[in-house]
């Protein structure tokens, strides 16, 4: 892909912007390269897009905004959603017997937030209607760890609804009126919503309150029975995009004057010493089960914490003290990797390094990295090839060439399919096929809709 280094970058930029379109990537830990669904440019048609349920076992492929979900082993439809619109906002539940997705309406102006029984076979039911709200301010939204319910936001509103009937259990305004000054003197309700999870373990619920284009920010508690506001906020100011919530909600992360303090989502109170960052770092990330955090502490080393007490665990470094571009958190591994194709490997209990730098071939434009972190499944010949990279022995285990060319890869949970997806520039899908991992050969969708 021509444009990946531009388009690596600009994703880092708006990563945290875009969070709730880039669930693409299911609840577990594998992680791909940063090169998902751009965010579409309001009056638009909804983009192309793919994405696994979180056991692996169904996709749910997206074409100019009808959606239609697959077996993955298979291709065999499983129906098409009864919606048009469909953004790459869809989020799965835990066990992918639910779907909540988001419609947006024939001028591209607002959204429809629905949610959909996917359990059995045939069309998925729908089962609620969540919300409606204008484009600019729809929707994040939760799954509680059992998955029997999910928060869905819209400007500053939370709804919680019950996944197995789709009754609304309640929903509550989270408004701040802002006294504004001048000729048009008015109260205003400030930004919306940016996060939102569930405190793992509690019966609370936080929310983050706040906008990129402001350095104010509520940490907001709610009662996760009544969605009553329990008093007070927290007002905390950041000179970073956003917030960082963990996804267990315990605990979050601010950026100001350089240096950045983690804090107990409950009492909000700090957690371990501030650390201190580079100019133009700072960028925090936590691992899929919210156990650590990653600090970028300048261009070529990141620090890992303790997510919990925000403990120093210990550092990473670009390999070869190149740029560090991202540092992913595995379920055993922590990789770096550097803009080149570079990476470095440490064992993550222990951050003892295994890897200290291999670099994948000439002709690599895309990586998406395994459940344990130890191999990566790779785009190669500039598109034209796929292979798999051991990274423990420093060279591709096997190959196969491509029909055609792709830019971005994705796997479902084991591994055994992968879905390719061709962009042209930075916002437009062309092209997404199924792959078997094994045989490299495609496996055809076979489309219901098609059929009629």
């Amino acid at each position: 892909m021509s444009s990946l280094f531009g388009r690596a970058l600009w994703v880092l930029c708006v990563l945290r912007a875009i969070a709730a379109a880039v669930a693409l990537a299911c609840s577990f830990a594998i992680v791909s390269h940063p090169t998902s669904a751009p965010a579409q440019e309001e009056g638009t048609k909804p983009q192309s897009f793919g994405t696994f349920s979180p056991d692996g076992r169904k996709l749910l492929l997206g074409t100019e905004g009808k959606a239609e979900l697959f077996d993955s082993a298979t291709g065999a439809s499983l129906g098409v959603l009864p919606r048009t619109g469909v953004l790459p906002t869809a989020r799965f539940s835990p066990d992918g017997t639910r779907l909540v997705v988001d419609s947006l309406d024939d001028k591209g102006a607002s959204i429809t937030v629905y949610l959909f029984d996917i359990s059995a076979a045939g069309a998925p039911r729908e089962l609620a209607t969540v919300c409606k709200a204008n484009r600019s301010t729809a929707g994040i939204s939760a799954y509680s760890r059992d998955g029997k319910q999910v928060l869905v936001t819209s400007s500053h509103f939370v709804h919680l609804c019950d996944t197995a009937t789709g009754k609304l259990l309640w929903e509550t305004g989270l408004y701040t009126p802002k006294p504004v000054t001048g000729e048009n003197s008015e109260t205003l309700v400030p930004p919306e919503i940016t996060d939102i999870a569930f405190c793992e373990g509690t019966d609370r619920i936080v929310a983050v309150k706040g906008s990129i284009l402001e350095e104010s920010r509520e940490i907001i508690l709610l009662e996760a029975a009544t969605g009553k506001e329990v008093e007070p906020r927290e007002t905390v100011t950041t000179t970073s995009m956003d917030t960082d919530l963990s996804p267990t909600g315990r605990t979050y992360a601010l950026l100001k004057d350089g240096k950045v303090r983690f804090h107990d989502a409950l009492t909000f109170a700090p957690l371990g010493e501030p650390v201190a960052v580079g100019e133009g770092s700072g960028a925090v990330d936590f691992s899929a089960d919210g156990k650590i955090a990653s600090v970028t502490i300048s261009d070529s080393e990141a620090q890992i914490h303790n997510a919990a007490d925000g403990k120093l665990l210990g550092t990473v470094k670009a390999p070869k003290d190149k740029a560090l571009v991202l540092v992913f958190m595995q379920q055993k591994h922590v990789l770096a990797y550097a803009l080149d194709y570079t990476f470095g490997l440490w064992d993550r209990e222990t951050l003892k390094p295994l890897v200290e730098t291999v670099q994948l071939p000439a002709g690599t434009t895309e990586f998406h990295s395994t459940a344990d972190g130890t191999s990566l499944i790779c785009i190669g010949a500039e598109g034209r090839k796929l292979f798999f990279f051991d990274l423990l022995k420093g060279k591709a285990t096997r190959e196969f060439a491509l029909p055609e060319t792709f830019t971005v890869i994705n796997s479902n949970k084991d591994e055994s399919r992968l879905l390719l997806t061709r962009f042209v520039g930075d916002s437009t899908v062309e092209a997404i096929r199924l792959f078997d991992a094994a045989t490299g050969k495609e496996v055809p969708l076979k489309s219901s809709a098609a059929k009629k």
